[in-house]
């Protein structure tokens, strides 16, 4: 079992009061480690459903507000949190990086890139933290899966093959299934898959350049009704002979977890993107095998992954920084994907 370590510092930065704009579920989740973990606290809520916001406000503290500009115009607010539908997010991020509050936005920070380089030259211009939402980067287990590839255990890196999947019934009035909320399988998961490719690749110095976009060799899946990508799956050929695989779903229950391949070895994540198979979850377990042996590694992190990022955004602040640490998701990745997303999407000619 290795120790309980992250990429966090100590002593922990001050926390942060948030805002949290759109009191779904993924908000209630991070208000919950806000909480328990004391990482930070809810100033107050915004969502369209003012009913759902007083909810959320009345079990987290703080106060439900009507609309956008009183939640970032909220005299208690030092930090916003965005987790609304895709579609809004631009809009809500936007007003917090005019008012000089540090963003941390769910992912995909918009549905398209030429929003999302907008939205970063806004966030360099007022010189305020800007941070896309891949929690599961906050996680040890992923500093232990980039040191097992630096390390050449596995050899030369061959293939990568990751997935996300999970059945939702068909609903057009679901976010999943509405165009308009910017739906699919893709923007709403395949990031994960996307980013993991792209972050063993340059642990394994084939792509040394975070903005670097690979090839998008193969894409394939299947439309919904409405439109958008119920299905999908994508091959990306990175040059040095590595190639990534991965697989996204709404109709069919993938599950979630990634296998790395190389010349001496393979590495296998159990749940890369929800350790332990929950969204707070802590413990995770990968296994490498070689020729020599195979071994299983038990890796805890300290706090779950939710709370690491808040607390990295707070250390932004605190150290007048702009660009989180490695294995977050800096700019010229949060770029790299989005672009990498909107092929996938073109390619298969999703709403």
């Amino acid at each position: 079992r290795y120790p309980a370590t992250s990429p966090m510092p100590t002593p922990k930065p001050p926390p942060l009061r948030f805002a949290l704009i759109g009191p779904g579920q993924i908000a209630q989740v991070f208000a919950e480690s806000l909480l328990e973990s004391g990482v930070g606290s809810v100033a107050c809520v915004f969502g369209r459903n003012l009913a759902r916001a007083r909810a959320l406000a009345e079990r987290f503290g703080g106060e439900a507000v009507a609309d956008l500009e009183a939640a970032i115009g909220h005299s208690a607010v030092q930090a916003v949190y965005v987790a609304t539908p895709h579609s809004a997010h631009a809009e809500a991020v936007r007003a917090a990086l005019e008012a000089g509050l540090p963003v941390l936005c769910e992912k995909p920070l918009s549905p398209k890139p030429e929003t999302s380089r907008a939205l970063f030259a806004l966030a360099a211009a007022a010189e305020v933290p800007l941070v896309e939402g891949y929690m599961y980067r906050a996680h040890p287990q992923i500093e232990r899966a980039q040191a097992i590839v630096r390390s050449g255990e596995l050899g030369a890196l061959r293939r990568i093959e990751s997935h996300f999947g999970f059945q939702v019934p068909y609903d057009r009035q679901q976010r999943l299934f509405a165009p308009e909320l910017a739906g699919g399988a893709i923007l709403d998961v395949g990031g994960y898959p996307l980013s993991l490719a792209l972050l063993l690749a340059r642990a394994a110095g084939i792509s040394n350049d975070a903005a670097e976009v690979p090839e998008l060799a193969l894409a394939e899946g299947e439309l919904a009704a409405s439109g958008v990508d119920a299905h999908a799956e994508a091959e990306l050929h990175f040059g040095a002979g590595l190639t990534a695989r991965a697989r996204v779903s709404l109709r069919t229950e993938l599950g979630r977890g990634a296998i790395v391949h190389g010349t001496l070895g393979s590495l296998r994540l159990e749940d890369p993107f929800l350790p332990g198979g929950q969204r707070r979850g802590r413990s995770a377990r990968l296994w490498v095998e070689t020729e020599r042996q195979r071994r299983e590694e038990r890796i805890e992190a300290r706090a779950d992954c939710f709370a690491l990022e808040a607390e990295e955004l707070a250390r932004l602040v605190q150290a007048r920084e702009l660009e989180p640490r490695a294995p977050f998701v800096g700019r010229a990745e949060s770029l790299a994907l989005s672009e990498l997303l909107e092929r996938w999407r073109q390619r298969l000619g999703a709403l």
